[in-house]
């Protein structure tokens, strides 16, 4: 098994994939925050009006502080869907570079899939932060503070596994792939991103000091490091896919 994942990142960094990772860093990153912004803000709303106890994770209260109370215009919801969209749009040329297949140019219906898959991805966040509030409002025994850590994590699992399924969707290249075809890439990412992320978080909490080296800029540094490093296990799970279903 260990054997077999160290051939993907070699057959990876000789086929120079991994500079699709910096790639679609950037465009995530250019999506990643009006998204989360329209994410939160529906969530926010639809608690306030069910009367839910609203918790927020502690990564986006401490890192990105958002005015809630700030109206959003319909114009700006068009536009920060297009724009979140140019992420799936980019992952879609990933796919095509490592299925190595030669396709047109973007088109309409390309640019109208990935806004689709930013909807989709909208409800999954969304929906997943809702279930995180109806657990802290309703689960008020002393006993139940360790269930709802428990649901927190599960529910942030099941929304990182929903996005690693869009992901993987959108990037094959292969007609009538069904999800459980791609199972093994995907789990592989799911793998790798929650690994990564509990070590990064570790290493930052206790033993990085990047405002001594950064000062202002240590939040950005933190951001793109550690989003580089989970495109790097998307972009594995996608060479693991396609080398699957090539194969079959």
């Amino acid at each position: 098994m260990v054997k077999k994942i160290l051939e993907y990142f070699k057959y990876c960094k000789n086929k120079r994939f991994d500079t699709l990772a910096g790639t679609l860093s950037f465009f995530f990153i250019l999506s990643f925050i009006p998204l989360l912004y329209l994410c939160i803000s529906a969530y926010v709303k639809i608690g306030n009006w069910f009367n839910l106890e609203i918790a927020l994770p502690s990564v986006i209260v401490n890192y990105i502080s958002f005015d809630l109370n700030a109206g959003v215009s319909i114009l700006f919801i068009l536009t920060t869907i297009y724009s979140a969209s140019k992420f799936f749009t980019q992952l879609r040329k990933t796919g095509e570079i490592i299925y190595e297949i030669k396709k047109p140019r973007v088109t309409i219906k390309t640019q109208l899939f990935s806004c689709l898959f930013v909807l989709l991805l909208m409800l999954i966040v969304s929906a997943g932060f809702l279930a995180i509030s109806i657990g802290n409002t309703f689960l008020k025994y002393p006993w139940s503070k360790v269930l709802v850590n428990v649901l927190t994590y599960a529910i942030f699992l099941g929304m990182l596994l929903g996005f690693l399924c869009i992901i993987n969707k959108n990037a094959c290249q292969v007609q009538d792939t069904k999800i459980k075809q791609m199972l093994r890439g995907i789990l592989f990412s799911l793998c790798y991103v929650t690994v990564v992320s509990i070590i990064f978080l570790i290493y930052v909490t206790y033993f990085a000091n990047y405002d001594m080296l950064y000062g202002v800029f240590s939040t950005i540094v933190i951001a793109f490091l550690y989003i580089f490093l989970m495109m790097q296990g998307i972009v594995i799970g996608i060479i693991i896919n396609e080398r699957k279903l090539k194969n079959k």
